[in-house]
């Protein structure tokens, strides 16, 4: 998860949407192994407008990302 050049490519025509979702699907999962992300059955949201101090279900932050 190092690698996070995926997340700011151009989509021309929604050509990378299902990589991207794919990625962020992956990214959610690696967030649920790290204790510190977690509180309760929420994790933190990464996204521009809760800029990783709000938590939110895992589906919440996806659909923010």
């Amino acid at each position: 998860m190092n690698d996070c050049s995926w997340m700011y490519r151009d989509s021309p025509k929604g050509l990378y949407m299902k990589n991207y979702c794919k990625r962020v699907e992956g990214f959610i999962n690696f967030t649920l192994l790290n204790l510190n992300n977690i509180s309760g059955d929420e994790i933190r949201c990464p996204c521009t407008k809760c800029k990783n101090k709000k938590f939110h279900q895992s589906d919440v932050v996806m659909m923010h990302l």
